[in-house]
C-alpha cells in the first residue's frame, strides 16, 4: 500500500497505536515532575516554590536546586504539594492532578479544554466529537478532522495541543475556537522551532503543529 494512502480512515485504536510510533514526543515523552526534576534527581526537600535539596539516586549527593519554574503548586486545599502532571479523572473531567494552572478536558469533545475558574476554553474549530482515550497521561482525540488526531499534553503551567496529520487527505489549516473572559485578548508567541511548509511531494505522516496556552 502506498505511503500516502496507508494511514487513511484509521479506527480510533489504530490512531492512537500509530501516534505512539511515529510521534513519540507527543505522545510518549517524560512530563515534568515536581519531585523528580530531572533525570536522576529527585526531590529530599523542599526550599521554597522553585529550590530544593536534590540527590542523585546514583551516587546519593545531594545538591541545591534551583528552578526558573516551580516545583510546586497548590492544590485544591490550598496547600503546596509537588507539581504532578498525571491525569486524573474529576467531576468536570480528565485532568492534571497538581498543576500551576489546572484545566479539564472535556472527555466526549473536539479536544476542548477549559480552566475551570480563568473563563478560558479551547476546542478545535468544526471538528468532530469523539471520546477521549488516555496514553501515557495524554488525552489523545482520534478523527477531529479527516486523517487528523489531537494529543494534550499537560504542562506545568498549562496545556500543549498537538494537531497530528497522517496523510494528505487531512487539512491544510487548523483553527481553534478559543472562549475568553471579557477583557482579555489572545497574545501571539512565536515557537522555537517553527514547523516548514509541508512538502506537497511527500506523505504528509509525521507533520505536527503544536499550541500551548496556560501561563495566567
Amino acid at each position: 500500500m502506498s505511503s500516502r494512502t496507508a494511514h487513511r480512515s484509521l479506527s480510533r485504536d489504530e490512531a492512537l497505536a500509530l501516534a505512539r510510533s511515529a510521534f513519540p514526543d507527543q505522545l510518549l515523552g517524560p512530563l515534568f515532575d515536581g519531585l523528580h526534576p530531572a533525570a536522576g534527581l529527585r526531590v529530599v526537600d523542599q526550599r521554597g516554590a522553585g529550590s530544593a535539596l536534590v540527590e542523585e539516586t546514583r551516587t546519593g549527593k545531594r545538591a541545591l536546586l534551583m528552578s526558573t519554574l516551580p516545583l510546586q503548586a497548590k492544590r485544591s486545599d490550598g496547600k503546596l504539594a509537588p507539581i504532578d502532571l498525571s491525569l486524573e479523572n474529576t467531576a468536570r473531567g480528565v485532568g492534571p492532578t497538581n498543576s500551576l494552572a489546572p484545566f479539564r478536558v472535556e472527555p466526549v469533545s473536539a479536544a476542548r479544554v477549559s480552566f475551570p475558574g480563568k473563563g478560558v476554553s479551547i476546542s478545535v474549530r468544526s471538528g468532530d466529537r469523539h471520546s477521549m482515550q488516555t496514553a501515557n497521561d495524554r488525552a489523545f482525540f482520534a478523527n477531529v478532522l479527516p486523517d487528523t488526531d489531537v494529543a494534550v499534553t499537560p504542562l506545568p503551567d498549562g496545556a500543549e495541543l498537538s494537531v497530528l496529520v497522517r496523510s494528505p487527505d487531512a487539512p491544510e489549516h487548523f483553527a481553534f475556537d478559543v472562549k475568553l473572559p471579557e477583557g482579555a485578548r489572545l497574545r501571539h508567541a512565536v515557537a522555537k522551532d517553527p514547523i516548514p511548509d509541508p512538502d506537497p511531494t511527500v506523505s504528509r505522516l509525521g507533520a505536527v503543529d503544536r499550541l500551548g496556552i496556560g501561563g495566567f
